[in-house]
Parts: C-alpha cells; sequence; structure tokens
C-alpha cells in the first residue's frame, strides 16, 4: 500500500508540475507586444456671453442690443439675466417677424428678477438676431417690435 500511496503522490505531483508548464505557456507572450490606445474627446469650452434684459432693451441698449459673434462650430452659452418689469426670453431666429429658434435656442419667458441658459452648438454660418418676442405688458406689440433685438453673427 506504501508503493501506491507513493505513486499517487507522484502522480499529482507531475501532474501539477505539467499543469503549471501549460498555463505558464499560455500566459507568456512569445515577443508580441500589445499595446492599448485611450481615446479621450473633450468638448471645448463654451463660449459664454451674459446678457441683461431691461424692459425694451438688452444690455443697457435701447434698441438693439450688442452684436454677438462666433465663429461656425463653437460651443456657445448665453445667460440670461431680466433686470425690468416685464416678462422676457431670449430666441436665436433668423427673422425679426417669426420666432423659429435657429439652433434650438430659446431662452422661454423670463419672470423679473430671474435668470435663464441655454447652450448650442452654432453649426450653421450667417446673421441671426436674438430677440424677445414677448408681449408682457405691450399687447398686442411684441417687445422685439420696440427694437428689443441684436445681431447674432455665425462666421465661417
Amino acid at each position: 500500500m506504501a508503493i501506491s500511496r507513493t505513486v499517487t503522490i507522484i502522480i499529482i505531483v507531475v501532474v501539477v508540475v505539467i499543469a503549471g508548464g501549460v498555463a505558464a505557456l499560455f500566459l507568456t507572450t512569445t515577443g508580441t507586444t500589445t499595446t492599448t490606445t485611450t481615446t479621450t474627446t473633450t468638448q471645448p469650452a463654451a463660449k459664454v456671453f451674459n446678457i441683461t434684459a431691461r424692459d425694451f432693451g438688452f444690455d443697457g441698449f435701447q434698441g438693439p442690443g450688442p452684436t454677438i459673434t462666433v465663429k461656425v462650430g463653437e460651443t456657445v452659452q448665453i445667460n440670461l439675466r431680466n433686470q425690468g418689469g416685464l416678462k422676457h426670453e431670449l430666441v436665436i431666429t433668423s427673422s425679426l417677424t417669426i420666432e423659429a429658434a435657429v439652433f434650438n435656442a430659446h431662452i422661454h419667458l423670463i419672470d423679473p428678477g430671474q435668470s435663464g441658459s441655454i447652450t448650442f452648438v452654432a453649426d450653421k454660418p450667417g446673421k441671426y438676431f436674438y430677440a424677445c418676442f414677448s408681449d408682457d405688458g405691450t399687447s398686442p406689440k411684441k417687445h422685439v417690435e420696440l427694437n428689443m433685438y441684436g445681431e447674432f453673427i455665425v462666421e465661417a
């Protein structure tokens, strides 16, 4: 019985050694190099414009507000603070007669003393406007008819 026990131990040792050698072969590279490349894409920082709305003007202007100019492809953030006594909004539009948002850029009506923000990519070059189409306190006239707008230019 001592012989069979010894043989069993030897067989187990041999199996363990063989298994270890086979495992080592699978885990060892044979002159090959593996390269992992990680690409991180970051959004460019937004070009930020802080605009103050007062009754019938932007940034202290009574009439057309200051021109905003950006480059095509830039991310734009517009922060609108309402310091007027009426509700105001800001829409980027191609026309001063139709309230149709370009770039899906529309800060909806903001109560006096409140703020709103919009972030978008200016992906189409051209001349646009930012305007307030509210008629709060001026119905049937809209604020844009009282010169509450400014130019928004996207350069190619």
